[in-house]
Order: structure tokens, then C-alpha cells, then sequence
């Protein structure tokens, strides 16, 4: 089996009846193969990393058109890695993040939201999300000063959303519906707009 794109040649001698016969062997290489189910990133304004699983059989190159975002191939070859610097701005910003393979360029659309002005009673830096990453298909999220009724949305990179329910108590268990891979966790009331990755393993 050939699974690279180059062609392979290779030869091997015969003997028999006195004579020697030198056999030529030549593989064609694959079809160019490249798969990566990933078009679009919504993210928070903080700093982060994504690594998002790419299928190729060939080389690849990535690259983005803003500094902001700095993305590069993993070593192993499988995925790719887009690292986003934190907004400190009050305005969203987006970029483009492109993949060249031998298939032609796949574009991602990364999306940064604007660095929040929060106000209410609950301070985001005082919210605990334990553990994250997420092992045993449920964690904690703690509020230290107690809570009223908060709304809470767990959706995919896209930002479609893939779960979501009430939080009643100042340490709620939250247990998972979706498969491991990288999310985002939203929670909302009381003048409260909090989002951070959430990773379940």
C-alpha cells in the first residue's frame, strides 16, 4: 500500500536456468486526500489555543492575514494550531486563517469577541469551572458569593449550540451530553455574560 502521493519504484532479481533477470517495479502514488471538518471559530476575547484535527496525505502550509493570530502546523502532521491574543479592545475582530495542501487552500474564518465590560454582582474572575480539562463527563462550576437563576449554553467552535440547562446553586454539577473535543461554556443572567473554553477529554 502507497499512501503517499509520490510514486514508488523499486526493482528485484530473478535467478533460475542459469540466467538472472533484473524486474523493474513501479506504485503509483494516492489521490490527493485532505479533510478538515473546520470553516469557522467563535472566540472569546481571551488568550487561547485551538488545535483542530486535519486529514492530508501530502505536505500543508498555514498561514493568517492578521498578527493577532498565529497558526502553524503541529509537528505530528495531524492538526493545526491557531493561537489568538487576547482583545483588549471594545470591538470584535476576525481573521482569516488559510490551509494550503495539494487540494488547494481551506479557509477558516476566526472571529474574536470584544473584551467585556462586566457589571451586576457575580465577578467572572471568581467563577471556578473544576475540573477543565473535563475526564469523567461532568464538572463543577462554583460561584463564591452564591447565586440567583443563571442560564447556561455549551456549544461547538462554531458556535452552534449543543447543551443547555438552569443553574440554581453556587456549585452546580454540570453533566455532559456531548463527545470530547474543545467548547465553549456560556453563562448568562444578572448582567452576567461569562464564556470560557471548556475541553472534555
Amino acid at each position: 500500500d502507497n499512501p503517499g502521493l509520490e510514486d514508488l519504484n523499486g526493482s528485484f532479481t530473478v535467478v533460475g536456468c542459469g540466467q538472472t533477470a533484473l524486474v523493474k517495479v513501479s506504485q503509483e502514488g494516492a489521490p490527493c486526500n485532505f479533510i478538515c471538518d473546520v470553516n469557522a471559530l467563535q472566540l472569546t476575547s481571551s488568550e487561547q489555543t485551538i488545535v483542530i484535527p486535519v486529514a492530508t496525505n501530502g505536505d500543508m502550509t498555514v498561514s493568517s492575514d492578521q498578527g493577532f493570530v498565529d497558526a502553524a502546523v503541529v509537528s505530528s502532521g495531524d492538526s493545526v494550531s491557531i493561537h489568538v491574543e487576547q482583545n483588549l479592545g471594545d470591538q470584535e475582530r476576525e481573521a482569516e486563517v488559510w490551509i494550503e495542501s495539494c487540494l488547494g487552500i481551506h479557509p477558516i474564518t476566526v472571529t474574536q469577541d470584544a473584551n467585556p465590560v462586566h457589571t451586576g454582582e457575580l465577578n467572572p474572575g471568581e467563577i471556578s469551572i473544576y475540573p477543565n480539562p473535563v475526564t469523567e463527563k461532568h464538572f463543577r462550576i462554583i460561584f463564591p458569593g452564591g447565586v440567583k437563576e443563571l442560564d447556561y449554553t455549551i456549544s461547538d467552535l462554531s458556535g452552534k449550540a449543543l447543551q443547555n440547562g438552569k443553574i440554581y446553586s453556587s456549585e452546580e454539577i454540570i453533566r455532559l451530553k456531548v463527545q470530547p473535543g474543545s467548547y465553549f461554556l456560556n453563562i448568562k443572567g444578572n448582567d452576567l455574560n461569562f464564556k470560557k473554553v471548556l475541553i472534555v477529554l
